[in-house]
């Protein structure tokens, strides 16, 4: 059996290598690949991640979610990947780690909606920096999603946003549905008041409450281990019991929520969007 690249990637040489590269090109051609589809994954940002996973999940795309995996990567998270990696953190010393459980039932409709999406629905999440994640099994709201883990959170108990005045940490709920968030702030959208800030999303796009940012961003952070708007605020249609509104990031010390009027306008705070 002769040796496969993976066992050849340190022996071969500059001409080895290319002659490997024509090889390929030879063996697609035979399949009826045109010469211009070499291009394309240059050219067509989608097309490249699509290739990509495709390449990672070795021709896998009846797995589950396998289409939006293809299309997502690492930017889809499932309803599985959080019940192994986002646990609940014990409210006492001693007291067992409780993790996040979907019903049957549950896990069900994830991959029936899922699997109903466009995939152009898909693409346009790949084009515009989106992540899409899987929401909690039971609603939760902000107070709640911190309970989970107040590791991630720079205010790890108390904080302005737990008095009971505070309608929109208690009342606003991230539920049991696909989440679909902007990675970053929505394009020239600092240095901006509110307004102008949401004249700038998309006819597809809303501003999503801040439990919402707070479920996916942390969930991100704890399967991924990547922070989501990191040393950047993003505004989020969440208001406080002053009218002020809630604007969230990552830092150093974890997921902050702070708050601020709508017409200042700072070169450190866009605006979030959804679809």
């Amino acid at each position: 059996m002769p040796e496969n690249i993976a066992s050849l990637v340190e022996k071969l040489s500059y001409s080895e290598v290319l002659g490997r590269a024509a090889k390929l090109a030879r063996l697609l051609e035979d399949l009826g690949v045109p010469w211009e589809a070499w291009q394309w994954p240059i050219d067509d940002l989608a097309f490249r991640a699509r290739l990509a996973n495709y390449w990672r999940a070795r021709g896998d795309i009846f797995a589950p979610y396998g289409i939006a995996r293809l299309v997502l990567g690492d930017d889809l998270i499932t309803p599985e990947e959080i019940t192994d990696k986002r646990k609940s953190e014990p409210k006492e010393e001693g007291q067992e780690v409780v993790p996040l459980v979907y019903a049957p039932d549950q896990l069900v409709c994830f991959r029936r909606t899922l699997e109903a999406l466009p995939l152009d629905y898909l693409k346009w999440l790949v084009e515009h920096n989106y992540v899409l994640v899987a929401g909690p099994p039971e609603p939760k709201n902000l107070l709640g999603v911190r309970e989970l883990d107040a590791s991630l959170f720079r205010s790890q108990q108390g904080g302005w946003y737990a008095g009971d005045e505070q309608k929109f940490s208690r009342d606003e709920l991230a539920e049991a549905v696909w989440h679909a968030i902007r990675k970053d702030h929505v394009p020239n959208s600092t240095s901006k008041p509110y307004d102008k800030q949401c004249g700038l999303l998309l006819p597809e796009e809303q501003v999503p409450t801040a439990v919402k940012v707070a479920w996916v961003d942390t969930t991100y952070a704890k399967v991924r281990g990547v922070c989501l708007h990191n040393n950047i605020w993003v505004r989020t249609s969440s208001v406080t019991a002053s009218r002020h509104r809630v604007y969230v990031g990552s830092y150093s010390d974890g997921f902050s929520v702070y708050d601020y009027t709508d017409d200042s306008a700072y070169s450190d705070i866009g605006v979030s969007a959804s679809r």
